[in-house]
């Protein structure tokens, strides 16, 4: 069954939190997500979400490649099933459009960190694995902005 995020089937002000894991990337209109979190969470309820931060490679890489070749890479790139791989927008992967959106929906951003990723894109060759943890243990200490993950924990206003 598909969720529906933009109608949540709760109480307007009945939750303390709402976390999300690798969801905000597939979201079309975030914005409306972002509302239905705020309506469903208690004045100073928390939304903490992990996701894919879009200027890492393997986003970069997801954003450019057409949706309908996504099956394919991720079967061959992780063994992971068809039906496991989802379309994504990367529309809510970056800290200026979590700030943004976070505005325009009565949040406040309370705190964000950006965090590396074991480059599990390169399991099937042994030197591009290796060349991915380089590349992971580089921009950590210089790019931080290039790492994998952004985690954000916003606050309702």
């Amino acid at each position: 069954m598909k969720a529906n995020l933009e109608n949540i089937p709760l109480a307007t002000s009945s939750l303390d939190l709402v976390m999300s894991v690798s969801v905000m990337e597939h979201l079309q209109n975030p914005l409306a997500v972002y509302c239905e979190f705020k309506r469903v969470l208690k004045p100073g309820g928390r939304f903490l979400f992990l996701t894919p931060n879009l200027w890492d490679y393997g986003s970069l890489a997801a954003w450019l490649i057409p949706s309908q070749f996504h099956p394919l890479l991720v079967a061959y790139a992780e063994g992971r099933k068809e039906e496991d791989t989802f379309p994504t927008y990367f529309r809510a992967n970056t800290l200026s459009a979590v700030r943004k959106l976070a505005q325009k929906s009565g949040f406040l951003v309370e705190h964000y960190e950006y965090l590396s990723q074991y480059p599990n894109y390169f399991l099937f060759s042994r030197g591009l694995f290796y060349l991915g943890m380089a590349y992971e243990r580089t921009i950590a200490k210089m790019l931080p902005l290039l790492r994998g993950w952004l985690m954000v924990d916003l606050r309702r206003a």
